[in-house]
């Protein structure tokens, strides 16, 4: 099992399902706190028509609502995991920590010191971790530094997650957090200096990047949009899921 797949190291080889001649159906699944995204990519590279599942009434915070809506979207889908051959699994989770690799700990890091710096920042036993060079620009020429950027998640959170997909969960062969998707879509806009604020259900997460330097911040911020949701129902003594079906008309 590779976790953070899309992180590799310089000079290595995609693997999995991306690997050239190897075919097989390969099941997208974006996890978020407010619901889920799922969609099928046939053997010949082809997309099906996305499906979801939003604005879950789903009560609770952390990966206590994280761990309900992976539930019920592995219920939703059970027919796709079921064909599938890989699993990629996007995340939108608030523990997942994202930093370049300007740090002095993680400057020509070996594998053994960037867990061990991983353990000390997020104050766990164990990490999952991964790795990626800065892809090149659109438009610009491919960096010739060692410019890059770290992913840090407990072990133990990516067990509890891999452990829903039952037997199944052998089939996720890629992990990706969404800062590595933002960061990407920089890298397809051409923005040398790019910046973007994107809420979640009870975050935010504030991502800044510097092309030319190298330099990648992410921020989380305690406050998303069910932060504001459960405001407004406290506020006119309402339910919760009352409450998102007000703003969602405001």
């Amino acid at each position: 099992m590779i976790i953070f797949s899309f992180f590799q190291k310089k000079d290595k080889k995609p693997t999995g399902s991306h690997e050239a001649g190897d075919l097989g159906k390969r099941f997208i699944l974006y996890i978020t706190p407010l619901g889920w995204y799922g969609c099928m990519q046939e053997k010949d590279g082809a997309l099906k028509e996305p499906h979801s599942a939003v604005d879950i009434p789903i009560e609770g915070e952390g990966w206590k609502r994280t761990e309900a809506v992976v539930k019920a979207a592995v219920a939703a889908n059970a027919g796709f995991i079921k064909e599938a051959k890989t699993i990629s699994l996007l995340l939108d989770d608030f523990s997942v920590q994202v930093t370049d690799n300007k740090p002095t700990a993680l400057i020509a890091a070996s594998g053994a010191i960037a867990r061990q710096y991983g353990k000390h920042w997020l104050h766990v036993k164990d990490v999952s971790y991964g790795y990626a060079d800065l892809s090149p620009m659109v438009g610009k020429l491919k960096k010739k530094n060692t410019d890059g950027v770290y992913a840090f998640v407990d072990a133990q959170r990516m067990r509890d997650y891999l452990s829903l997909f039952d037997k199944e969960g052998i089939k996720v062969t890629e992990v990706i957090p969404k800062e590595y998707i933002l960061i990407h879509r920089a890298m397809q806009l051409g923005e040398s200096v790019y910046g973007c604020f994107q809420m979640s259900g009870h975050t935010s997460t504030l991502l800044l990047l510097n092309y030319a330097l190298g330099m990648v911040q992410v921020r989380k911020i305690p406050v998303g949009f069910l932060t504001l949701v459960k405001a407004i129902a406290e506020k006119m003594g309402v339910p919760t899921q009352d409450a998102i079906q007000v703003m969602a008309h405001m």
